[in-house]
C-alpha cells in the first residue's frame, strides 16, 4: 500500500525468498515425517530470525516458517515508531549474509497489512503449517508419478 509506512501499531506478514528460489535452508525432509531438518544455513536463518524481537524491542514474532526456498514470519508491532518492516527485513538479511558470507537474497519480500482478527488468524494457521502443506504437496506429486 503506497499511503502506508509499515511502521505503526500493527500486524505485518512478511516472505523473503531465496536467490532464483534456490532450496538452501533444509538438509532433507523425510516424507512421512513432517517436521524438515534444517541445514546449516537454515539454522543460521533461525538464530537471525530469533534475535529481531532483541534488534528492535517493538516487535512480537508472533511466529515464523522456514522453508527450502522462502522465508515466512508473521510481526507485530507494539507501538508506532521510526523503523519499518523494510527496515527490518533490510537487518535480517543483512545479518544473514554476513554469517553465511554471501547473498542469498532475491531483491526485496512480500509483504501485507493484517486487517483484522480472521486474517491474522488464517495467517498464523498458514505460517505454521506451511512445512506441513509442502510434504503434503511433495507425497502428492509423487502419487502422480507412478
Amino acid at each position: 500500500m503506497k499511503h502506508c509506512t509499515y511502521k505503526t501499531c500493527g500486524s505485518y506478514f512478511l516472505t523473503i525468498c531465496t536467490k532464483n528460489r534456490e532450496n538452501l535452508f533444509w538438509d532433507h525432509y523425510e516424507i512421512i515425517d513432517s517436521s524438515p531438518t534444517l541445514s546449516s544455513l537454515g539454522v543460521a536463518v533461525e538464530n537471525c530470525i530469533e534475535n529481531l524481537p532483541v534488534i528492535f524491542p517493538f516487535v512480537h514474532l508472533d511466529c515464523f516458517s522456514i522453508m527450502p526456498n522462502h522465508v515466512h514470519f508473521l510481526l507485530t508491532f507494539e507501538k508506532d515508531n521510526e523503523v519499518g518492516c523494510s527496515q527490518i527485513i533490510q537487518r535480517f538479511k543483512s545479518s544473514v549474509t554476513k554469517i553465511v558470507e554471501k547473498n542469498i537474497w532475491q531483491r526485496s519480500f512480500f509483504d501485507r497489512i493484517v486487517r483484522d482478527e480472521d486474517e491474522y488468524k488464517k495467517i498464523y494457521d498458514y505460517v505454521i503449517n506451511n512445512s506441513i502443506r509442502w510434504r503434503e504437496d511433495k507425497i502428492r506429486n509423487q502419487e502422480t508419478k507412478f
